[in-house]
Protein backbone atom coordinates (compact mmCIF):
# COMPACT_ATOMS: atom_id res chain seq x y z
CA UNK A 1 0.00 0.00 0.00
CA UNK A 2 1.38 3.42 -1.01
CA UNK A 3 0.60 6.38 1.23
CA UNK A 4 1.04 9.78 -0.35
CA UNK A 5 2.20 12.41 2.12
CA UNK A 6 0.75 15.86 1.81
CA UNK A 7 2.85 18.94 2.62
CA UNK A 8 1.86 20.66 5.85
CA UNK A 9 -0.72 23.42 5.42
CA UNK A 10 0.63 26.95 5.10
CA UNK A 11 0.12 29.01 8.21
CA UNK A 12 0.89 32.49 6.89
CA UNK A 13 -0.04 35.24 9.33
CA UNK A 14 0.63 38.95 9.64
CA UNK A 15 1.24 40.26 13.14
CA UNK A 16 2.94 43.04 15.02
CA UNK A 17 6.56 42.35 15.81
CA UNK A 18 7.72 41.61 19.36
CA UNK A 19 11.12 42.31 20.93
CA UNK A 20 11.73 38.55 20.92
CA UNK A 21 11.68 38.68 17.09
CA UNK A 22 14.83 40.83 17.01
CA UNK A 23 17.23 38.16 15.75
CA UNK A 24 14.79 36.74 13.18
CA UNK A 25 13.93 40.27 11.99
CA UNK A 26 17.59 41.14 11.59
CA UNK A 27 18.13 37.98 9.53
CA UNK A 28 15.03 38.75 7.44
CA UNK A 29 16.26 42.26 6.63
CA UNK A 30 19.70 40.96 5.66
CA UNK A 31 18.19 38.22 3.47
CA UNK A 32 15.92 40.64 1.61
CA UNK A 33 18.82 43.05 1.14
CA UNK A 34 20.87 40.24 -0.43
CA UNK A 35 18.00 39.22 -2.73
CA UNK A 36 17.04 42.59 -4.20
CA UNK A 37 18.42 45.99 -5.12
CA UNK A 38 14.97 47.56 -4.71
CA UNK A 39 15.29 48.41 -1.02
CA UNK A 40 15.57 52.20 -1.14
CA UNK A 41 17.38 52.63 2.14
CA UNK A 42 20.47 50.59 2.83
CA UNK A 43 19.53 48.50 5.83
CA UNK A 44 21.00 49.71 9.07
CA UNK A 45 20.02 46.28 10.37
CA UNK A 46 23.50 44.97 9.66
CA UNK A 47 24.99 47.57 12.02
CA UNK A 48 22.99 46.51 15.07
CA UNK A 49 23.23 43.38 17.15
CA UNK A 50 20.05 41.43 17.97
CA UNK A 51 20.26 42.83 21.52
CA UNK A 52 20.32 46.42 20.23
CA UNK A 53 17.52 45.61 17.76
CA UNK A 54 15.48 44.30 20.69
CA UNK A 55 15.94 47.64 22.44
CA UNK A 56 14.99 49.56 19.30
CA UNK A 57 11.87 47.41 18.89
CA UNK A 58 10.84 48.05 22.48
CA UNK A 59 11.08 51.81 21.90
CA UNK A 60 9.12 51.59 18.65
CA UNK A 61 6.36 49.51 20.19
CA UNK A 62 6.02 51.98 23.06
CA UNK A 63 5.24 54.75 20.55
CA UNK A 64 1.77 55.49 19.24
CA UNK A 65 2.97 56.16 15.70
CA UNK A 66 5.64 53.53 15.02
CA UNK A 67 5.54 49.78 14.60
CA UNK A 68 6.68 46.88 12.48
CA UNK A 69 4.43 44.18 11.09
CA UNK A 70 5.88 40.84 10.08
CA UNK A 71 4.53 38.14 7.80
CA UNK A 72 5.20 34.70 9.16
CA UNK A 73 4.97 31.37 7.33
CA UNK A 74 5.11 28.30 9.56
CA UNK A 75 6.90 30.36 12.24
CA UNK A 76 9.53 31.78 9.86
CA UNK A 77 9.55 35.52 9.09
CA UNK A 78 9.07 36.05 5.35
CA UNK A 79 8.18 39.74 5.10
CA UNK A 80 7.92 43.00 7.00
CA UNK A 81 6.41 46.44 6.94
CA UNK A 82 8.13 49.09 9.02
CA UNK A 83 5.95 52.11 9.84
CA UNK A 84 7.86 55.06 11.27
CA UNK A 85 5.90 58.08 12.41
CA UNK A 86 6.93 61.70 12.42
CA UNK A 87 8.67 62.98 15.55
CA UNK A 88 7.39 66.54 15.50
CA UNK A 89 3.97 67.90 16.44
CA UNK A 90 3.19 68.88 12.85
CA UNK A 91 4.15 65.53 11.27
CA UNK A 92 3.19 63.10 14.04
CA UNK A 93 0.22 61.98 11.91
CA UNK A 94 2.46 60.92 9.00
CA UNK A 95 3.85 57.40 8.66
CA UNK A 96 6.84 56.53 6.45
CA UNK A 97 6.55 52.94 5.20
CA UNK A 98 9.23 50.45 4.15
CA UNK A 99 8.11 47.02 2.90
CA UNK A 100 10.11 43.91 2.09
CA UNK A 101 9.18 40.31 1.25
CA UNK A 102 11.52 37.34 0.79
CA UNK A 103 11.88 36.64 -2.93
CA UNK A 104 10.42 33.11 -2.74
CA UNK A 105 7.19 34.55 -1.31
CA UNK A 106 6.65 37.53 -3.62
CA UNK A 107 3.48 37.86 -5.72
CA UNK A 108 1.44 35.85 -3.21
CA UNK A 109 -0.52 38.71 -1.62
CA UNK A 110 1.79 39.15 1.36
CA UNK A 111 2.60 42.77 0.52
CA UNK A 112 -1.12 43.49 0.22
CA UNK A 113 -1.81 41.93 3.62
CA UNK A 114 1.01 43.90 5.21
CA UNK A 115 -0.26 47.17 3.68
CA UNK A 116 -3.85 46.50 4.75
CA UNK A 117 -2.76 45.63 8.29
CA UNK A 118 -0.73 48.83 8.47
CA UNK A 119 -3.62 50.95 7.23
CA UNK A 120 -5.99 49.42 9.79
CA UNK A 121 -3.44 50.05 12.57
CA UNK A 122 -2.90 53.64 11.38
CA UNK A 123 -6.64 54.32 11.48
CA UNK A 124 -6.86 52.86 14.99
CA UNK A 125 -4.00 55.16 16.05
CA UNK A 126 -5.79 58.17 14.50
CA UNK A 127 -2.95 58.73 12.04
CA UNK A 128 -3.78 60.42 8.77
CA UNK A 129 -1.07 60.01 6.13
CA UNK A 130 0.93 57.07 4.80
CA UNK A 131 3.90 57.72 2.55
CA UNK A 132 6.75 55.81 0.94
CA UNK A 133 9.47 56.00 -1.67
CA UNK A 134 9.85 53.47 -4.47
CA UNK A 135 12.27 53.14 -7.36
CA UNK A 136 10.52 54.01 -10.61
CA UNK A 137 11.65 50.72 -12.18
CA UNK A 138 10.14 48.57 -9.40
CA UNK A 139 7.00 47.68 -11.34
CA UNK A 140 5.76 45.01 -8.90
CA UNK A 141 5.91 47.40 -5.93
CA UNK A 142 4.31 50.21 -7.93
CA UNK A 143 1.43 47.90 -8.87
CA UNK A 144 0.93 46.94 -5.21
CA UNK A 145 0.99 50.53 -3.99
CA UNK A 146 -1.45 51.68 -6.66
CA UNK A 147 -3.73 48.72 -5.85
CA UNK A 148 -3.95 49.75 -2.18
CA UNK A 149 -4.69 53.38 -3.02
CA UNK A 150 -1.35 55.20 -3.08
CA UNK A 151 -0.69 57.88 -5.70
CA UNK A 152 2.56 59.22 -7.07
CA UNK A 153 3.15 62.68 -5.64
CA UNK A 154 6.54 63.40 -7.14
CA UNK A 155 9.62 61.98 -8.80
CA UNK A 156 13.19 62.66 -7.80
CA UNK A 157 15.49 62.25 -10.79
CA UNK A 158 18.79 60.42 -10.25
CA UNK A 159 17.94 60.12 -6.54
CA UNK A 160 19.92 56.94 -5.98
CA UNK A 161 23.08 55.46 -7.43
CA UNK A 162 22.95 51.66 -7.56
CA UNK A 163 25.89 49.77 -9.01
CA UNK A 164 26.98 52.93 -10.79
CA UNK A 165 23.58 53.60 -12.39
CA UNK A 166 21.38 56.52 -11.39
CA UNK A 167 17.82 55.57 -10.48
CA UNK A 168 14.75 57.78 -10.19
CA UNK A 169 12.57 57.59 -7.11
CA UNK A 170 8.81 58.14 -6.78
CA UNK A 171 7.34 59.55 -3.61
CA UNK A 172 3.88 58.08 -3.06
CA UNK A 173 1.24 58.93 -0.49
CA UNK A 174 -2.19 58.07 0.77
CA UNK A 175 -4.36 60.15 3.08
CA UNK A 176 -6.75 58.31 5.38
CA UNK A 177 -10.20 59.82 5.86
Amino acid sequence: MLIELQPPPRLMTVREITPEDADAYLQLRLQIDRETKFMVFAPDASMLSPRRWRGRLELMLASDNQTIFVAEDNEALIGFLCATGGVYRHDHHTIQIVVGVVQAFTRQGIGTQLMQTCEQWAREQHLHRLELCVMTNNTAALALYHKVGFTIEGTARCALCIDGDYVDLHTMGKCLS
